[in-house]
């Protein structure tokens, strides 16, 4: 039977993360040598107590007693002090390791290979980068701290006890070992199924809301709002009994604590009596002996919720290892020829589960002054399309190229020489308008930003906004609408500098004539090569390509699912033709009636 706290696994993620927190371990001492002085403050009062009543009690001069009653009024005072200087010193340590870790991540997602951090779930990665990192800074605060206080005091307490009786020190020392480990190991052992259940209930709950908050348009439209709101329900009732158990189950390692303290107890009570009927201890050194264990378990009592965060600790840890792991994005691997600007799709196809291709056999080709629009049904997997093209999800099968190289093999910053990509989940950050735009374009001056937001049909917002392109936006782009947002990141796209764009329902959340107004201006432009995946089709009469994506009829007679069949061009070729296709006219129809 193994005692450790942690499993292999546990320990070598643990070990693998703490580098992150920046924090060393020699840095520790110094909060540990703070709540041994508290701690210590908190015995040597019980103790001074007890010889201040004994003796007390046998009636000497007041002045023999005038050093204990200063010294349990020192204890007291230092007890406080210690202890608040100690909380000070370690929730700063394990708060920089907080920040340092978190930032740490950050840096590691960014260097993770790109179809790695686009499969991550908003929620997943929430939890992750909060709760969890969380509980990692707990690891020193509730873990380290209490356990290495507890041992250096149970140490020097009995040390100390030893020269004034030494068996009763070796009963307290026993004693406390005993409870030490007994409380680690059985509160660690019955906490770890509680705590597992309550880290993957917390996970689920922030996948849930996520779902329901940052894409609350999409669940409502699909109607599915009460089937979320009723997984979370289900999900937090199971995470309720998962707390209510941890609890229960932490009871047990207090009960070993205080098993431990009516042991000593006991033990000091026998072996003193003893002592004082045999004349080699006092009286007055007796109540000291039976005394002090009451204040040196206070350190052990915090034992068990130690162990339950150590526990959670290390779970957290093995998932934050999981979420970082994985290839990184190679710092140069192949020369790219600037002067080939053209992307080049043949036969192409794409899956997020090796086997299970979303779409296949797409072929095209993207150059400046090209226009290609692609249509397809909701969920068909234009989106999924965008990515491989843009070189951030590898290609299962077929070719692709961008400026003669496959994209998957460049660089993020040697795409973007060539290539911008703006999903429809852009992100909007927490500053000015301009800088927004700048994210794209580091040498963009004020005027061509306010030529672009004019020429996104933003002028009439811009000219009422407070500060102009110094209006601050919220986090979440919550203070403006769903279609200036949209325009915004439009801007932003036109303000790079690459000569191809792939754009993601750029005229979405927009009345029909500014949306069909904006899409004409986009396939107006001649020194842009543009794809643009629009759901909206009255406009696209201008592309030069119209390609529509959906499932192949005969694929689906056979299959019988329509899920297991990859999407494939289902027609391609000028809009006035497109319309003879039966998606595109159905849309159309669809668009007229709404207009």
């Amino acid at each position: 039977m193994s005692f450790s706290l942690l499993s292999k696994k546990e320990r070598q993620a643990i070990k693998e993360i703490w580098p992150l927190l920046g924090i060393s371990l020699f840095s520790l001492w110094w909060p540990v040598f703070l709540g041994t002085l508290a701690l210590g403050a908190s015995i040597g009062l019980a103790a001074v107590s007890a010889w201040l009543i004994a003796r007390a009690s046998q009636m000497p001069p007041v002045m023999y007693l005038t050093v204990a009653v200063t010294s349990v009024r020192a204890l007291g005072i230092s007890k406080a002090l210690f202890r608040y200087i100690e909380r000070l010193v370690s929730h700063r340590i394990a708060l920089k390791g907080v920040v340092n870790l978190r930032a740490n991540l950050y840096e590691k997602l960014s260097g993770l290979r790109s179809d790695r951090v686009a499969g991550l779930h908003k929620g997943q990665l929430l939890g992750r980068a909060t709760a969890d990192v969380d509980a990692l800074g707990d690891l020193i605060v509730r873990v380290l701290q209490p356990i290495m206080v507890a041992f250096v005091t149970a140490v020097l307490t009995c040390g100390a006890l030893a020269f004034l009786y030494w068996p009763a020190a070796l009963i307290l020392l026993a004693t406390l070992l005993f409870s030490i480990f007994g409380s680690l190991v059985l509160s660690a052992r019955s906490n770890r199924k509680a705590v597992t259940a309550t880290l993957l209930g917390e996970e689920k709950i922030a996948s849930l809301t996520s779902n329901l908050l940052i894409d609350q348009a999409q669940v409502r439209a699909l109607g599915q709002e009460e089937a979320i709101w009723a997984q979370i329900s289900e999900v937090e009732g199971i995470h309720k009994n998962a707390i209510n158990q941890a609890a229960k189950t932490s009871a047990l390692g207090a009960t070993i604590d205080n098993l431990g303290l009516a042991l000593a107890i006991l033990g000091c009570v026998l072996a003193g009596g003893y002592g004082v009927t045999s004349g080699t201890l006092s009286f007055v050194g007796y109540a000291v002996v039976v005394l002090t264990p009451l204040a040196a378990f206070e350190g052990t009592a915090q034992l068990p919720m130690a162990a339950a965060a150590l526990v959670r600790s290390g779970g957290s840890a093995v998932r934050i290892l999981e979420l970082i792991e994985g290839p990184a994005e190679p710092e140069s691997k192949t020369p790219l020829a600037l002067d080939q600007t053209e992307l080049i799709a043949s036969d192409l196809s794409a899956a997020w589960i090796p086997g299970k291709p979303i779409f296949n056999n797409l072929s095209l080709e993207l150059k400046p002054g090209k226009k290609i629009a692609i249509v397809g049904p909701s969920g068909i997997g234009k989106t999924t399309l965008l990515l491989c093209l843009a070189g951030m999800l590898p290609a299962e099968d077929g070719q692709l190229s961008l400026g003669g190289v496959d994209p998957w093999l460049l660089t993020d910053s040697e795409r973007a020489k060539l290539l911008t990509l703006t999903p429809e989940d852009a992100h909007i950050f927490q500053t000015s308008v301009f800088e927004n735009l700048r994210v794209a374009n580091r040498d963009l001056s004020e005027e061509d930003a306010e030529k672009l937001l004019r020429q996104v049909h933003l002028g009439s917002w811009l000219d009422s906004a407070p500060a102009g392109l110094s209006t601050e936006l919220t986090q979440g782009a919550t203070n403006i609408s769903g279609g200036e947002r949209r325009r915004i990141l439009l801007a932003r796209a036109l303000a790079s500098p690459a000569p191809l764009l792939l754009l993601d329902e750029p005229a979405e959340h927009l009345d029909p004539t500014t949306a069909d107004s904006i899409m004409r201006d986009l396939f107006s432009l001649s020194d842009r090569g543009i794809l643009v995946v629009s759901h909206r089709l009255s406009a696209l009469e201008d592309a030069d390509e119209v390609i529509v994506i959906d499932k192949p009829e005969a694929g689906l007679s056979h299959a019988g699912s329509r899920d297991s069949i990859p999407a494939t061009i289902v027609f391609r070729g000028s809009f006035e033709a497109a319309l003879s296709d039966p998606f595109v006219s159905s849309v159309l129809e669809k668009e007229e009636t709404h207009v």
